[in-house]
């Protein structure tokens, strides 16, 4: 949305699948990166993270994580990648991890 509340694009991602946003920061190429969770791609049920474009492309996305659930609640760009904070299943039974994904 611009300043005073209006739309200038909006898109949807994901294939059908449960798929959520937690956290999207603007990146230093006026980008974005998303950070949540895909019932669509990897494993089904995996922390997902998309860099979109500043016109809402996907410039690419990946998934990590195991055979149980897995989501990303928190991203942010760092000086040589991004990091994302979330939780898992899938290797701690239940437990948190903070992962340092450089994509």
């Amino acid at each position: 949305m611009d300043l005073d509340g209006n739309i200038e694009w909006q898109k949807s991602y994901g294939e059908g699948g449960w798929e959520d946003a937690w956290s999207i920061q603007q990146t230093a190429d006026e980008g974005y990166i998303v950070a949540g969770y895909t019932g669509s791609f990897g494993a089904g049920g995996d922390v997902w993270i998309l860099k979109l474009n500043s016109n809402g492309e996907i410039e690419w996305q990946k998934t990590y994580g195991g055979g149980n659930y897995d989501d990303a609640l928190l991203t942010q760009q760092t000086s040589d990648g991004y990091i994302v904070a979330g939780g898992t299943i899938s290797f701690e039974s239940p437990g948190w991890y903070l992962g340092d994904f450089l994509c």
